[in-house]
C-alpha cells in the first residue's frame, strides 16, 4: 500500500497524513498481540481524539490485504513504510506534568499522560509516565532516518539535559526503533492531562548523513545540535497589513483583507451539511456581539485584548496577521476613538501578546468566561453557515427548515411521538412535542396522535379510569373523543 508523506486539501487548508491506528478504543494499556490496525488519513485534531479514545497509533508498513486492516505480525522493520511523526516515553518522570513541559526547549505537537500514570496495578503503583508525540511536514522512510532524527529531538528538546544521569531509566529507549506502537490514553483517569499545540515540524532542518544528524554550522558531527529543530512559529503582524492598515482607506482595506483572513467569533468544524448548517460541538462557544459602542474609561483595551486572547483559543491555527485583522474589525465597528487614543502599534502589540502563550494556557486563565458565553450557546445545538442567510428573519427560517430535516429525518411512526422523541435526544436533537406535531403536518400528527392513544386505552376498564392514565401519560383528551376512540377499539376488539 503506497501512502502519500503529506496532503493539504485545496478547500480548508487542513494538513492530513496517513496513520495507522487500533480499530478499538482501550481503558488500559492493551496487549498488542490482540490488536487489529487499519490506515487512516487524519488531522491532527482527530488523531488527537483517537489517542484520547483510548486508540493507539501506529507507522505505516507494507501490507498486501486490500482492506487495509493488518494485525501485529506484520509490524516489523522489514515492512517498515513511513511515518509522520516520532514519540519520546518519559517513565517515573522526576517532575509534574506542568514542570515537565515547561522545561522542553521544544514543545511536542500532542503530548498526554499513558495508561498507568499514577495508578496501582496488580499491587504495583507507577509515577509520572508521559508521551510526547512530534509530528513532522513529510513522511521518514527508513528505519535509520527515524534513529536519526529521534536521536536529533532528544537532544533538541534538552531532555538529556534535564535528566542528566537518570536519562536512561527515565527515557524509554524502545521508542527509537521505529515500530513501537504509541498507545493511547484514558481520559478517566483523576490525574490525566492532554495538550494538542497544533504545531507541525520541518524534517528538513536536521541535516542527517548516514543515519547520523550534524552540525550544519561547523559540519561535523556533533552529539547535540546547535542549529533549531525547527523554524520558530511565526509570532509577529506582517508589516504589509500593517502599513495597508494605514494607509488605505478602511473600507477598501477590508475588502482586499477579508478574501485572505476570516473573521472570527466561534467555534466551527470546517465541514458542513449540505454546505449550510453543523451541529455544534462539546466545546462550542461563540464571542458576544457588543451592542454599544465602547467609550473612553469602558474598558476598551481590555475588551480588544480579551476578544484576541479567546480567539487564540476558538481558532489555534490562525495567524497574527488574521487576528490583527479581526482586533482592526473589531475596532472599527465597536470602538470610539475620540478619547485616550488607542493607536495601531497597540492593537499590535495586543495580537502579538497572544503568541506568548498556548491556547491550552489561554483556555485555563479564561475558563470562567468560556462557561458564561457557553450557557448561551443554541439550545437545538444547530448552526448555520455565514452566508447563506441575509438577515435574522431569514436565518430563523432556515435554521427552523434544517430542525425539521433532522427531526424527521429520526421519526419513526411505528412508535409514539414520545419516544421519537427520547431517540432524537439521544442523537442530539432538542425537540418539543408540539414542535415535532407542527413537522408532521396536521393530518399525520392527528393519525399519530390518535393511534397513540388507542393504544394507550384500556377496554377493560373504565372511561374514568382510562381518562386519568392518560392524563399520567401526558395527554390530554376531551371526553367525547375519549368516548369515540374508546368504543372504535372496543368494536375491533370484538
Amino acid at each position: 500500500m503506497c501512502f502519500p508523506s503529506i496532503k493539504i486539501t485545496s478547500k480548508i487548508k487542513r494538513i492530513t497524513m496517513y496513520v495507522s491506528t487500533s480499530v478499538e478504543g482501550y481503558q488500559q494499556k492493551p496487549d498488542l498481540a490482540k490488536i487489529t490496525w487499519e490506515v487512516k488519513l487524519l488531522t491532527l485534531n482527530e488523531i488527537a481524539d483517537q489517542l484520547k479514545g483510548g486508540h493507539s497509533l501506529s507507522q505505516n508498513f507494507d501490507i498486501t490485504r486490500k482492506t487495509g486492516l493488518f494485525s501485529q505480525s506484520e509490524r516489523t522493520k522489514e515492512n517498515f513504510k513511513s511515518t509522520q511523526f516520532i514519540f519520546i516515553d518519559l517513565d517515573e518522570y522526576p517532575n509534574d506534568w506542568d514542570a515537565m513541559l515547561g522545561a522542553l526547549k521544544l514543545q511536542p505537537t500532542i503530548a498526554y499522560t499513558t495508561f498507568r500514570h499514577r495508578q496501582t496495578i496488580d499491587g504495583k503503583t507507577y509515577g509520572n509516565r508521559f508521551r510526547l508525540i512530534y509530528f513532522f511536514n513529510e513522511a521518514i522512510t527508513t528505519i535509520s532516518d527515524y534513529k536519526g532524527y529521534y536521536d536529533a529531538l532528544l537532544h533538541q528538546t534538552g531532555i538529556i539535559n534535564i535528566l542528566g544521569a537518570n536519562d536512561k531509566r527515565v527515557i524509554d529507549s524502545h521508542a527509537r526503533s521505529g515500530v513501537l506502537a504509541c498507545h493511547g490514553t484514558n481520559s478517566n483517569n483523576p490525574f490525566f492531562h492532554f495538550i494538542n499545540t497544533h504545531k507541525t515540524y520541518c524534517l528538513s532542518d536536521i541535516d542527517l548523513q548516514n543515519g547520523k544528524y550534524y552540525n550544519i554550522k561547523e559540519g561535523e558531527e556533533s552529539n547535540i545540535r546547535q542549529l533549531p529543530l525547527c523554524r520558530p512559529p511565526y509570532t509577529k503582524v506582517s508589516k504589509e497589513i500593517i502599513n495597508d492598515s494605514a494607509k488605505m482607506d478602511y473600507n477598501l482595506w477590508f475588502s482586499i483583507y477579508r478574501r485572505k483572513h476570516p473573521y472570527i467569533d466561534r467555534i466551527e468544524s470546517p465541514e458542513w451539511v449540505e454546505y449550510k448548517w453543523q451541529c455544534i460541538s462539546d466545546d462550542y462557544f461563540k464571542l458576544s456581539y457588543i451592542t454599544d459602542i465602547l467609550k473612553d474609561g469602558h474598558k476598551r483595551r481590555i475588551v480588544l485584548q480579551t476578544r484576541t486572547m479567546l480567539r487564540r483559543v476558538i481558532a489555534p491555527t490562525a495567524t497574527p496577521d488574521t487576528l490583527f485583522f479581526n482586533i482592526l474589525v473589531d475596532f472599527h465597528k465597536f470602538i470610539n476613538n475620540d478619547e485616550d487614543i488607542i493607536t495601531c502599534k497597540q492593537l499590535v502589540q495586543t495580537v502579538e501578546s497572544a503568541f506568548k502563550k498556548t491556547p491550552e494556557t489561554i483556555a485555563r486563565d479564561y475558563a470562567a468566561m468560556i462557561a458564561n458565553l457557553q450557557k448561551k450557546n443554541p439550545k437545538c445545538g444547530i448552526i448555520l453557515k455565514r452566508g447563506t442567510y441575509k438577515s435574522a428573519a431569514e436565518y430563523n427560517r432556515n435554521l427552523s427548515e434544517v430542525k425539521k430535516e433532522q427531526a424527521l429525518g429520526f421519526y419513526d411512526p411505528n412508535i409514539t411521538l414520545k419516544e421519537n422523541i427520547e431517540i432524537m435526544a439521544a442523537n442530539g436533537i432538542r425537540i418539543s412535542e408540539r414542535t415535532l406535531r407542527n413537522y408532521l403536518g396536521n393530518n399525520k400528527h392527528r393519525e399519530a396522535k390518535n393511534a397513540e392513544i388507542e393504544a394507550l386505552i384500556d377496554t377493560t376498564l373504565s372511561l374514568t379510569w382510562n381518562s386519568k392514565h392518560l392524563k399520567t401519560e401526558g395527554y390530554s383528551v376531551n371526553w367525547n373523543k375519549l368516548k369515540r376512540l374508546y368504543e372504535e377499539k372496543q368494536k375491533v376488539l370484538s
